[in-house]
């Protein structure tokens, strides 16, 4: 047996040396190849030598991980083992091992992939098709799909996949994992930017896709045709249209049936001193004199402000545009930095009030410690409203729902 293992290692150290003097001598001689039907095919056969590459990459990890070589080496998983030996990403070597332990269930796909007739990218929407509903029909059907991914189109292999998947799933239940994918996910980066993540089922994505391309179009017609459009307008790439685009359907879709809306999709809170240098430094003013290597910005004094009412700093220069056509609301704060006071005889607080008490928490619930999210802040009384049947904005503060309820009515608790 050891003689034979030893044949077998040095079968396969030969057998790779040739596969490395092979890629030596394509790259030699391929630096001075000029014609173009040769390039492509040179390129359409390296894209099938990578693809032969990478289903015997699958097979080596996912034998490996049979044999327990990541626990023989006291490691985790094989993805963090080869990540230390390669130095790649161990998410980006993961799915080796899923597709090569996948596909020894079905010779079919495996063997097309070993010969660089599939690529990875088909053997991954193949195994999206496979769950234990589908696996008698995958298992019979295998010869079939994959010879549609050799003669199709990636859209029209989709595409038959998609129907052929109705007719083996036909109650049409998701799996688990695709169902709780469905969402969608906010990220804001330390900056202030930030980032939307969303997965939507076939037909509410085709609803949004529609109703944005039908917004961009409108957008990319107003720009064309017009010859006094909004130069910036006009100059947007493809990805900034569909975001403005985007940005319109929100905006359209939060407003009332009179154009009003509930409360402001967005407060910049620039400081009077910080507004007038803003003109000014914009207009050429010539009597005024300013350095242009600083901004009167900081957030310590109430008069060099420029944030959203989340807190987010802002350069001045990108708050023009709403400076010019949005509403202005002045606020007063006093020295302590807290909002000056007006009352109202209701039991709740208003949206101006709570939005002013925003604007001074700078969109922070005001329990020492406590970072819960925006949507959930409210306006809350500082001293219980059912002890003083008195509703100002001297008596608020911001608490997020939680640290509100856990307050309540109980002395003590602030």
């Amino acid at each position: 047996m050891a003689v034979v293992e030893l044949e077998s290692v040095a079968s396969f150290e030969e057998a790779f040396d040739r596969i490395d003097s092979g890629f030596d001598a394509l790259a030699a001689c391929s630096d001075f190849t000029v014609d173009a039907d040769v390039l492509e095919q040179r390129a359409i056969r390296a894209i099938r030598v990578a693809e032969r590459a990478k289903a015997a990459a699958a097979a080596a990890v996912a034998e490996a991980d049979r044999c327990g070589v990541a626990r023989r080496n006291n490691v985790r998983s094989m993805s963090i083992l080869l990540a230390r030996s390669t130095g790649a990403a161990a998410q980006e070597l993961a799915p080796y091992k899923t597709l090569g332990l996948w596909v020894d269930a079905f010779p079919a796909v495996r063997e097309a992939w070993q010969r660089g007739e599939i690529t990875d990218a088909h053997v991954k929407h193949l195994k999206s098709l496979h769950n234990r509903r589908t696996d008698q029909f995958f298992r019979r059907d295998q010869d079939m799909l994959v010879s549609h991914a050799k003669l199709l189109l990636w859209d029209k292999f989709q595409s038959d996949c998609n129907y052929w998947l109705l007719h083996a799933d036909p109650d049409g239940q998701l799996p688990s994992d695709r169902e709780l994918a469905y969402g969608l996910k906010t990220k804001t980066h330390s900056n202030g930017d930030v980032e939307i993540h969303a997965r939507l089922d076939p037909v509410t994505g085709e609803a949004a896709l529609n109703a944005i391309e039908h917004e961009d179009q409108k957008l990319f017609r107003q720009t064309t045709n017009d010859p006094d459009a909004d130069p910036q307008l006009t100059a947007l790439s493809h990805r900034r249209r569909r975001l403005v685009a985007f940005m319109n359907l929100i905006s359209r879709g939060f407003a009332r049936q009179d154009g009003s809306h509930p409360i402001p999709l967005i407060n910049i809170v620039m400081s009077e001193a910080v507004a007038e240098d803003l003109i000014r430094r914009m207009t050429g003013d010539p009597d005024y004199r300013f350095d242009p290597t600083t901004l009167p910005l900081d957030p310590d004094d109430i008069d060099k402000r420029s944030e959203t009412a989340r807190g987010t700093p802002i350069d001045p220069r990108r708050a023009l545009p709403l400076l010019l056509i949005g509403q202005l609301r002045r606020q007063i704060f006093t020295v302590e930095g807290k909002t000056s006071n007006y009352s109202s005889g209701t039991r709740l607080f208003t949206a101006e009030q709570k939005n002013a008490l925003l604007v001074e928490a700078r969109g922070r619930c005001s329990t020492p410690g406590c970072d819960n999210p925006w949507i959930m802040l409210t306006a809350d009384h500082t001293q219980p409203w059912s002890t003083t049947h008195h509703t100002c904005i001297c008596d608020g503060t911001i608490k997020c729902d939680p640290c509100n309820n856990w307050k309540s009515n109980i002395p003590g608790r602030t």
